[in-house]
């Protein structure tokens, strides 16, 4: 049996955020932007993260939702851009870099010859994009990965068995999930830290259910239960806890929100974080101990655009989510199966944020008895 710590549960969701209108939690609310720069109030540039951790300690990124649209290995109008980002991510210094979900746009609809064509010309230029900057994935599968939440027509809905098989073939994830999940579920321990990849969309009766349940849900709680972890994270691709700030999304929530069986096993098993994406824009929620961490945002068409570096230390797992502007110009990129397009040709780093890099959006240290210390911008 897990170790029972003494602490209150905290979660971290990746794809769709947690969020919850409960009195008191501090999540951010608006018209879809990301609110408020914390910096407005003399809070200053920060650097990347010092690359030399004490023994026993890590760090690792997250990034969902990064594209929106099917963008090639190399892409012209994207390519320094990219580079200047995925060499600044490096440099924060992680062991591994999460996706929570929605790797392209990915309507490929036409067969499946089609999206295997596709899956290996995108996804696996993505891979590779990634491999040359040295940078290690753990994706979660997300609405896209499934061709986009277009499944009420047979055709769509009898892609996805393929989209599924790609997807663990592409990235190469660990297949220590449960049966009928491998690849698409499973866990990454390393030192005193637990990272659990769920799959939030689930196909029975016919269907496609925003859901965590029966064989996958009895894994995770079997997992949870058995871990002597000091800190466990969950990433999945949609929020449970609402709402949420949302930009570009067909704003997908996890069914059941904060009553579902998901949800009760974050809580029950001392969760410390739940990372989610699925909505491009940056909320925080903290309900029943664990924190929701929805973020994310659209290369292309939206700015600023945001990231978290997460740090496993002695002391306990320090979060901070960071930002930072982007400037587009160009036509937009036409899409398959997409009516209206609207992420751009070209995308610019300003030179302001070359020399100064990303700014803080807010920072959490969470330790090992459950306590938030150290809480500022959107985690205060």
């Amino acid at each position: 049996m897990r170790r029972r710590r003494t602490r209150r549960r905290v979660l971290a969701t990746t794809g769709a955020a947690l969020t919850t209108g409960l009195a008191g939690c501090s999540g951010l609310t608006g018209d879809g932007s990301d609110g408020p720069d914390p910096t407005a109030s003399g809070e200053s540039p920060v650097s990347p993260t010092d690359r030399t951790p004490a023994a026993g300690s890590f760090r690792f990124t997250s990034v969902p939702d990064l594209f929106n649209a099917d963008i090639p290995y190399p892409m012209a109008g994207w390519a320094d851009a990219l580079s200047w980002f995925l060499d600044r991510l490096k440099r924060e210094g992680p062991a591994f870099t999460l996706v929570a979900g929605d790797i392209m746009d990915a309507r490929w609809w036409e067969s499946h010859k089609q999206v295997r064509l596709y899956a290996n010309a995108y996804w696996g230029g993505y891979v590779r994009r990634m491999r040359d900057h040295d940078i290690t994935l753990y994706p979660a599968v997300g609405d896209h990965e499934l061709g986009d939440d277009e499944w009420e027509t047979e055709d769509t809905y009898g892609l996805t068995p393929t989209f599924e098989r790609q997807f663990a073939r592409q990235f190469d994830t660990p297949r220590n999930g449960p049966e009928g999940y491998r690849g698409l579920a499973y866990t990454v321990e390393r030192e005193n830290f637990l990272l659990v990849t769920v799959d939030t969309f689930e196909r029975r009766d016919g269907e496609v259910h925003v859901s965590v349940t029966g064989e996958q849900l009895a894994w995770l709680r079997s997992v949870l239960s058995a871990t002597d972890a000091d800190h466990v994270v969950v990433q999945g691709h949609v929020p449970v806890l609402r709402p949420v700030k949302s930009r570009h999304s067909s704003a997908l929530y996890l069914d059941g929100g904060r009553e579902s069986g998901f949800w009760r096993a974050l809580r029950e098993f001392d969760v410390d974080t739940y990372l989610c994406g699925e909505h491009h824009a940056l909320t925080v929620d903290r309900a029943d101990g664990v924190w929701q961490v929805t973020h994310g945002a659209l290369w292309g068409a939206h700015s600023p655009v945001n990231y978290l570096v997460g740090a496993v230390r002695p002391d306990g797992l320090r979060l901070e989510l960071k930002r930072f502007p982007l400037e587009y110009s160009g036509p937009t990129i036409y899409q398959m199966n997409r009516p209206r397009p609207f992420v751009r040709t070209e995308v610019t780093v300003p030179d302001t944020v070359r020399e100064d890099g990303p700014r803080s959006a807010g920072r959490v240290l969470i330790g090992a008895d459950g306590k938030s210390r150290e809480r500022t911008g959107v985690f205060a």
